[in-house]
């Protein structure tokens, strides 16, 4: 009874093997032909800069690549394909696909590169003094950082994400003026610089324009710092005295901001001077959120400081060409002077008594 139980086990054993191997031959199964193509080593994931990596294959057949991008080139030198990127000035990323063919197998590796990576602290105008001045402005970047200079007495370069900018000392007592312009991976911004001392932009101008008549009119005043804040001290004139009037001056640009409406004389409720600006249609404007800016220069030719008046806004779909100096007596309202085409001109260091 052993004998044919053990018989029969045999039996069953050999047709399981048959019918196993019968199986395997009767079905379509595929080997994972890529296991052909062994990849050793990649880098193919890449900063925003261009530059150049690689991907080394062992393979027993002879092997070709298919790269289409517009930004990336593949080349093939022995069991090592190189990949050349080129750089990416946008802010987003961007993927090809790096394609490997060795007989019946295929590869496919993902190029990656980042985007760019651009930033800064907000860049203004900046004022320098004469004596010369070296600063620093932060600029993160990945992509080279190229300036242009107008002057010879700026200088630029980075230091890590710093902007190093160097400024001569002045020899002169003019104010002058630069520009640093820098680009980034196409992105430009550009840095203004504005040196002198004050001493030399403060102190008397002459306050002037076309009058009424058509000929130069105008009245002299003061620029003065007082702890901190900025006037413009009027002259003795038929009206008033050494009055102090608030402006704004902005350093960095060396620019006045005069203010419609400014009050210049107050007595009681008897008496009321202030100057206006006048659009070009003719129309006065009296609320004070109107403004005209004079941003300061340097004329070689009159060998001293000046600026012109420009409009600060368009008010009433006019601009501002003008100022005009009411004085109110008694309910009665005169105009002093009127100025079209305003400007201001230095004409020397401040010399009125307080």
């Amino acid at each position: 009874m052993k004998e044919i139980f053990r018989f029969l086990t045999m039996v069953f054993v050999c047709c399981c093997i048959t019918a196993t191997l019968t199986s395997c031959g009767d079905d379509d199964v595929t080997p994972d032909l890529s296991e052909a193509i062994t990849i050793v080593k990649s880098d193919l994931l890449f900063e925003a800069s261009g530059r150049t990596g690689s991907v080394e294959i062992q393979t027993r057949e002879a092997f070709s690549v298919e790269l289409e991008s517009d930004w990336c080139v593949a080349s093939v030198n022995g069991n090592v394909i190189s990949v050349t990127v080129s750089d990416n000035t946008t802010f987003e990323g961007r993927t090809a696909l790096l394609v490997i063919h060795a007989g019946e197998a295929t590869r496919r590796l993902p190029v990656q590169q980042r985007g760019m990576a651009l930033g800064s602290l907000p860049i203004h105008d900046r004022y320098v003094k004469n004596t010369g001045e070296r600063f620093s402005l932060y600029v993160r970047h990945d992509l080279p950082v190229n300036f242009t200079i107008d002057e010879d007495w700026l200088h630029a370069e980075m230091v890590g994400d710093s902007m190093i900018v160097t400024a001569d000392r002045n020899p002169y007592r003019y104010m002058r003026r630069g520009e640093i312009m820098f680009e980034c991976g196409g992105y430009e911004s550009t840095l203004s610089i504005a040196q002198y001392d004050k001493q030399y932009v403060l102190g008397a101008y002459f306050f002037a324009g076309t009058g009424a008549g058509g000929n130069t009119q105008g009245f002299r005043f003061n620029l003065r710092e007082i702890d901190g804040e900025y006037y413009m001290n009027f002259y003795t004139t038929d009206a008033w005295r050494n009055i102090n009037i608030p402006i704004d001056f902005d350093e960095d640009k060396c620019e006045i901001t005069f203010h419609s409406g400014t009050i210049i004389y107050e007595s009681g409720s008897s008496a009321r001077d202030a100057f206006y600006f006048f659009q070009s249609d003719g129309t006065v404007v009296t609320w004070t959120s109107a403004t005209m800016k004079a941003r300061i220069y340097y004329n070689a030719f009159v060998g001293t400081h000046y600026a012109t008046l420009e409009d600060g806004g368009t008010w009433g779909g006019e601009p501002l060409v003008g100022f005009i100096i009411y004085m109110t007596r008694s309910i009665v309202t005169t105009p002093i002077i009127q100025l079209l085409d305003p400007y201001i001109l230095w004409i020397g260091e401040d010399s009125v008594e307080d």
